[in-house]
Formats: structure tokens, sequence, C-alpha cells
């Protein structure tokens, strides 16, 4: 079970709060509502989309990490302390990735509300190929019918974690992956709206330079509310990417 127990924010320790009981609680309430269905997932490959939205170095990173970091410092989560400084879009110019990989988790990572324990990589993976499964319900199988809705109740989130880093609690990125996902079966045009309090700047990265997927955010002032760097209203794409 994925289940962080501190991170660090504003100098201090605490608890972390994206426990499993976030998503008990959730489908406790799920299970109450009458219009809302519980479906058999379909089978579904998240592996080419998520290739297609994240760095191949930093899908080998997040599966390997916690076993060398470990191997190195003792049974601990992995919160680097040391990190890269990076555009809002990623771009890191001259600066080269570590090959010590231990070293590599300031270089994956923009902030220390990430831990990566023992069962991580595969609650990211698991969150991961539920998004896909609710686009595909959504989308249809060949031949047959298709849902009007799909709620993917997916932990670990995902919105902050972007091309190459995690951060926020987030590794993978769900709401990317089954937006490409979507594209790679067929869709034209595909929108992710984004309604959470803070900035989606990892989904916002993905697709800043892209023209198929439209990303719309409403969130709280990047000034003065995490995650500060990424989210304001000039912000509205680059190449093809501009205006989407």
């Amino acid at each position: 079970v994925h289940a962080p127990v501190w991170y660090i924010a504003d100098g201090c320790v605490r608890p972390c709060p994206e426990v499993p009981a976030r998503a008990v609680a959730l489908a406790q309430a799920l299970s109450a509502m009458e219009d809302i269905e519980p479906g058999a997932l379909p089978v579904v490959d998240p592996w080419p989309a998520m290739r297609a939205v994240h760095d191949a170095g930093y899908l080998d990173y997040l599966r390997t990490i916690y076993d060398v970091w470990t191997a190195e410092f003792g049974a601990c989560d992995v919160i680097p302390d040391t990190f890269v400084p990076r555009g809002g879009g990623g771009v890191r110019g001259r600066i080269r990735r570590p090959s010590k990989p231990s070293a590599q988790a300031g270089y994956y990572c923009f902030d220390m509300a990430a831990p990566i324990g023992a069962e991580t990589w595969r609650a990211a993976l698991g969150s991961a190929t539920c998004a896909c499964a609710a686009a595909r319900l959504v989308w249809g199988e060949a031949g047959a019918g298709r849902e009007r809705a799909a709620y993917a109740l997916c932990r670990p989130p995902g919105h902050h974690a972007g091309r190459d880093y995690c951060g926020g609690f987030c590794y993978l990125n769900n709401a990317a992956i089954a937006a490409e996902y979507l594209r790679q079966a067929g869709a034209e045009r595909v929108a992710v709206v984004d309604v959470d309090y803070h900035h989606g700047n990892g989904t916002q990265d993905i697709f800043y330079a892209r023209e198929d997927v439209l990303f719309v955010s409403l969130h709280a002032e990047p000034d003065t509310q995490y995650p500060y760097f990424w989210g304001r209203a000039e912000e509205t794409g680059e190449g093809a990417g501009e205006g989407f």
C-alpha cells in the first residue's frame, strides 16, 4: 500500500495527508449515490500513453529508485534534498542527469511532497491504468456502446507530475495519460479541465506545445498558492500549442 508517513512543507516535517483513507472515503461516498453504478473495468494497457507523455528515463527512475535509495540509505522513503534548477517548461539547458542513481531524486522531483515508498510505483501504475480504463469506457470498445461518463478513483493523484518530474504527491499524470490514451484510440479532440484548487502544472507542462489537447485550469492565484511558479494568465501555450 502506498502510504507515505511524512513530507516536508513550509520548513516543517508534516504528516502526509495523501493516504489510503482518502480513496476509501471517496469510494464510500460514491457507493451512496444512486445515479453512479460501479462498472467492470476493461483491460487496458497504459504503457503506450505513459511513454508518450512521460520521459523514458523518468519512468525507469520511478520504477527502480526505492530499491536503489534504501540500499544506500536504509529503509526510508525517497525524499530529495538537492534539486536541479528548472524552467516552467522543464528545460534544463546544459544541466545533465547525475550518474549516481540516488542523486537523480532531485533531478526528477521539484519539491519535498512526493515521497516514494516501497509500493509507490505499483500504486501509481495502477492509478494510471484506472484512468485509462475510464477513458476506454467513455470512448467505447469496437462494436460496443459507450458510457456517458466515467469517474476514475485514482490514487495517488497526478496533475502536478510533469513529463520528467514528480511533486505534490503526484508521480504519473493520470489525466494527461488518459487524454493521450484517447488520442491514440482515435479521438480527434480532447480537453482536460482541471478544477483542483491548485494549478495542474504537470498537465500544462506536458501539453504546452501541443494543439491536439486543450488544457484549461481553474485554480488559486499562483503568487500566493502552491505550486507558485506556474499557472499565470499569460501562460497560453507555445508553438503549435499557443492558445490551447
